[in-house]
Parts: C-alpha cells; structure tokens; sequence
C-alpha cells in the first residue's frame, strides 16, 4: 500500500505529468460534467506548455459523442431535456383515458421524466417492465407500473423518427467503443465520481480491457465494509468499489494494488484535521487546544447570517490577502440564501458567481410570449391582451397604458369587442376628447398587429406552421433588438448579471421553438394546447451561466457544488431540519415498492434510506472542502 502526500486529485494530476515527460501513451481523465471546466485548469496547472495535448479532459457523454461520430449515429437529433418535458407532456394528454394515476399535471410530468430517466440509466427496457408487471402480487404496484410502462412505450416509439434521448447516448457508447481504436493503449483516470449508474459501470466495464490501466478516485476510510453501516459515512463508496473490483475480476482485468493517501493534505490547520476525522465518528475524541479557525455564528435570520459572511469575507481578503476565489459559499437551500446573497454582496462589492439555474418563468420576454398566444387560445380575453399591453415591449408609457386600461374597464372591452367596430365613449366632454384620442390611439397600435397576427394564424394548423408564424412576428416586432437595448441600459447600471440573462434570453426562448418544431413539427394543435405545451417546454427550459471572472466567491448548493480547493467555507443556514434535511417524500415509486421490484429483477435509484447515507456524505464533503477555515452559520429564528 502506497502512501502519498497530497488529495487524490492532486495525486492523479502530478502522475500525468510525470507519463506526459516520460512520453506515454494518450492520457483521458474522465469526470462528471460540472467538473469538467475544473478539470481542465488544473491540467493546465500542472502539464507544460504543449504537452497539454497528450492528455486531455472528458465526460462520459463527451465520450459517447465521440465514438458516435466516428461509428455511426451522430445524424441523429439529440432530445434535450426541454423536448423531453414537451413530449412527456403530449403523450399524459393523449393517454389520459388510459392511465390510472398519471394525469397531465407539471407534478407529473416530472414524476414520468424521472421515471424515464431512471430506466434508462439503469437499462430497464418497456420489455422487463411489462414482464416485471405480470410478477407482481402488489396490485397498487402493478397499476403504478403499467402506467409508467405505457408512457414509456410511447416516448420509446416517438425516438423510433430519428431522434436520441441524451440518457439514451450512454447506451450507444457501451455498443459502439469496441469499434473504435481511441481508448486502446490509453491510460485512463476517472475522478470526482461518488458513484456510478448502471450504464456509466458497462461502460467502465468495456474501458478495462482496452486500456494500458484504468485509476479510480474514491473517497473513503478503507475498501471494505466494517461495523455498522449506518454509522459508515463512506458506506455508498466501498459499495462502488465492490462493484468496480466484480466487473475487473468478471473481465479478467488485474487489479493493481491501492493506493492510500494517509496524509490529509488538504487540511493547513490542526482544527479541519480534526474535524475531518471526528465529524461522523462514534467514538470521537475531545479537540483540546485553543479553536480558531472553526466557528458558529448564531443569527436571528438568513439576512444577519448573509451580512456577516460578507463582513467575514471582506476581513479575509483585506487581513489575510486571501483572493475572492479562495472563498466558497455552500448551502442546503440554495432558493432561499441566493438573492440575499447577491444584494448583499454587491453592497459589500464582493463578486460573487451564484451556480444555480434561473428559471426562465419570470423573464419578461417569455411573459411578453405567453402573453401574445394567449390573446388567441383564450378568444381575446381581458387579461390576456392587458398582460400583453404591460409587457414592456410596446414602447407605451405608463401613463398611456394606465388611460387605456381605465377606458377598456369602463367601456367592458373584451373578446371581439377588441378588433370589431369602434368603441361606444357615449357622451365625451370637451376635456375628456383629447384622452379619447389617445385611447383610440393605443389601440390601433396594440390591436392591429395582433389581428394581422391572427389572420395568418387562422390558416395555420401545425406546430411548425404555428411557430414559423409566430417567429416571423417577433422579427417584426424587433424584440430580439429590444432585449438588447434593455440589457445595455442594465450594464450602464451596473446590474450586469441581470443584463446577461436578459441577452440570454432570446437565444433560449428559440432553441425551446427549434425543438417543439422538431418533436412535433407537423403535428395539428389547437392554440390552446400549443400554448400548453409551449409552457411546459419554457418552465424546463433554463438561464444557465459560467463566471465572467475567475476571481470570485463561488456559491453553490451543497449537493453539486463545483468548489474545490478553497482556502475558506461558509456554510449557510445550518438548521435542524435543513442540514442535514429531514426525511423527504419517498416520490411515486416508494422504498417499499423498490424492495419489490428489486427482488422481480428491475434494480432502480436509491430509496430514502440509501439517500440519507448520500446526504451525509454530501455534509462530509461540505465540510472537508476548506484548507484553513470554516464558518458555520444558522438562524435561531426561522
């Protein structure tokens, strides 16, 4: 057993290096995508300049588009997650007569996308769903399943025009690598991994024999189960490493003596090195000296936990010349510590790099879309073209919209009392005739568009002829122009994260139309439920970022979060109940009904149990990130 000086990250890097000067072989390190971007600066960090081509940074999905291009299958249309949630959504409606718990409701379409999902990364096929089906005793569980199986049917039937679902590219990888040459002779590391889903262990299981050798990171105390495993914090991870040494022995790979990395060399103070090996364990040893680099803070609610980061952080950039990037923020509740985290430290002129999605519901440009289609799908009801009318794209001022609004009330303006016939203002004063014009102004420039809009959306059937309708009109209406002039005016103001999203927005909104187009193309629809489906793709579809700078405080969620290598943590909002957080929802499939699918054959994700021990290990890693300090933070007040 070999024992080194530094974290299993850097070990793996400097071993790199030292194959790159002797002139080895072609060198892939293999991680999982949010980790990628990471991957790469510290290859950069430790390769010369141009050997950097010797080795280079891969995820397994990056891999399987690889093989597919040189194989076969790269024509194929990739169904993202947006064109997912669409046709999930499509096929609920169309066999709502026929399923006994799923209706069309977001709940559900979620439930049925990660169902999919699930199957699929643990190769369950519609197949040995329906064998799996006919076993059961468990009637409840039996009608649960006939339903995931009929939607799942379906959606299989749907990719049969030419398209691939992402989860699906993995499986394509697995039946393709040994057609290639790329991997062969090659060393192989794979790091970062908690554990691995049944498609990512085929894969690994074709990689092993083709390989010169195969490394893989895992972050645990010993290989092997000891004791109770409730109290094994690494208990998920010697699982992993059980299932990876059965797959070298089933293909005859060798498996080469471990190496252990006695030394925590991540920890520069004695307080983290303690805390590391003391954090889950039974029988644990009192911490007798002077504690300084470990501290609680007690605070009456989330916004005085957030001022006292700031204040913190500030201390350590000017006392202790750490760089902002030195720093990380982790949370549990990510939704509720962003925006306070962004307010204040901006106040603080701390640049901070939130790593969270925004959600695209509240975007003023898909308020302004939504709007626009539901003038038609709801026959020009009031709220319908008034939402419209305050969306901002309009180039009205306030006032204007405030006379029209105090017109259209009065008069009762709505369905065909918009466009049809002029409006009765009965009895007008000599002070009242100069707002009247006005209205009636406001509304030839509101209303006529639309019925031009209309007219050649009457003759318009199909998703495609809807669409293409639809875009056309946003051209003419300049709104990708108008998202710009906006976004520019929020840069002059110093809202420059606000100004990115809102330029990000338009390209977003048309790639959810490419793909509507491209699901259901030449499908007919209603207004209605193109509008229908149309939400559903744009609440999937999301404002995704990477940092401007290099230089800042990264803040992510506790479960995904990319920070590595950081002088100091702080951990926000660390209350009973949400770190760790109580037990959750066991979701439609439940632990009980795993237990019985599992002993029929069908394996799938882990139950609530085994998400406990994922949790704790997840608070494990939260808390070992820092080199030199944490700060735990918590509301007695919430």
């Amino acid at each position: 057993m070999e024992e080194a000086e530094h974290g299993k990250s850097s070990y793996i890097y400097r071993e790199i290096a030292e194959q790159i000067e002797k002139g080895n072989t072609k060198i892939y390190i293999i991680t999982p995508e949010q980790f990628s971007f990471t991957a790469e600066n510290k290859l950069l960090a430790e390769v010369k300049e141009g050997a950097v081509l010797q080795a280079e940074v891969l995820t397994f999905a990056r891999m399987a588009y690889r093989i597919m291009q040189e194989t076969g299958g790269a024509n194929d249309t990739t169904l993202s997650q947006v064109g997912k949630s669409m046709l999930v959504d499509a096929i609920l409606r169309k066999q709502k007569k026929n399923l006994t718990f799923l209706g069309n409701s977001d709940e559900n379409i979620e439930v049925v996308e990660n169902a999919i999902t699930e199957f699929k990364k643990h190769c369950i096929s519609t197949q040995k769903l329906e064998e799996v089906s006919q076993k059961l005793e468990d009637t409840y569980l039996q009608a649960k399943v006939k339903d995931l199986t009929t939607v799942y049917e379906e959606y299989q039937n749907y990719l049969q025009e030419g398209y691939i679902d992402e989860n699906d590219t993995l499986d394509k990888l697995v039946q393709n690598i040994e057609k290639s040459q790329q991997f062969v002779d090659t060393l192989i590391y794979i790091d970062e991994f908690a554990g691995f889903t049944m498609q990512e262990y085929r894969i690994i299981e074709k990689l092993l024999p083709m390989a010169k050798r195969v490394t893989i990171t895992v972050t645990t105390d010993s290989l092997w189960q000891e004791g109770v495993q409730e109290e094994d914090i690494f208990y998920d991870n010697k699982k992993t490493i059980e299932r990876i040494l059965a797959i070298a022995k089933a293909v005859g790979v060798t498996v080469e003596p471990e190496v252990k990395l006695e030394k925590k060399y991540r920890f520069k103070t004695p307080e983290l090195q303690y805390l590391e090996g003391n954090l889950y364990a039974t029988k644990y040893q009192k911490y007798g000296q002077h504690v300084e680099n470990l501290s609680l803070f007690l605070a009456k609610n989330p916004y005085s936990e957030v001022e006292q980061v700031a204040k913190q952080i500030i201390k350590l950039v000017k006392e202790k010349k750490y760089r902002f990037q030195d720093i990380a923020i982790i949370t549990k509740d990510i939704s509720t510590y962003s925006g306070l985290v962004k307010a204040i430290s901006e106040e603080y002129e701390i640049p901070v790099f939130v790593d969270e999605k925004k959600d695209l519901s509240q975007n003023i440009f898909v308020k302004y879309m939504l709007a626009l289609l539901s003038i038609f799908a709801k026959n020009w009801s009031y709220d319908s073209v008034m939402d419209y009318v305050k969306s901002g794209f309009l180039k009205l001022d306030k006032e204007d919209i405030y006379l029209f609004e105090k017109y259209t009330l009065a008069l009762g303006i709505e369905y065909k009392k918009w466009y049809e016939g002029e409006w009765n203002f009965g009895e007008v004063t000599e002070s009242e005739k100069e707002e009247i014009e006005k209205v009636k102004a406001v509304r030839k420039q509101v209303i006529t568009p639309l019925v031009s809009l209309k007219e050649k959306m009457n003759a318009s059937k199909t998703y495609e002829d809807i669409t293409k309708k639809l875009y056309l009109f946003l051209l003419e209406q300049n709104i990708q122009e108008q998202l710009q002039a906006k976004a520019e005016e929020l840069e002059k103001l110093g809202n420059l994260e606000l100004a990115g999203l809102y330029e990000m927005s338009w390209n977003t909104v048309i790639e959810v139309l490419e793909e509507l187009v491209m699901v259901f193309g030449k499908e007919t629809v209603s207004f209605e439920n193109y509008l229908l489906l149309l939400k559903t793709g744009l609440k999937t579809a999301s404002l995704g970022k990477i940092p401007a700078t290099q230089d800042v405080v990264l803040m992510g969620d506790v479960e995904r979060s990319r920070s590595h290598k950081v002088k100091a943590v702080f951990l926000l909002g660390v209350n009973d109940g949400v770190f760790p957080s109580i037990h959750k929802e066991e979701g439609f499939l439940g632990d009980e009904d795993r237990r019985k699918l599992k002993e029929k054959g069908i394996e799938l994700a882990k139950g609530t149990l085994e998400q406990l021990y994922e949790e704790n290990f997840n608070i494990y890693k939260a808390f070992t990130t820092a080199e030199e300090k944490i700060r735990n933070f918590l509301s007695i007040f919430r």
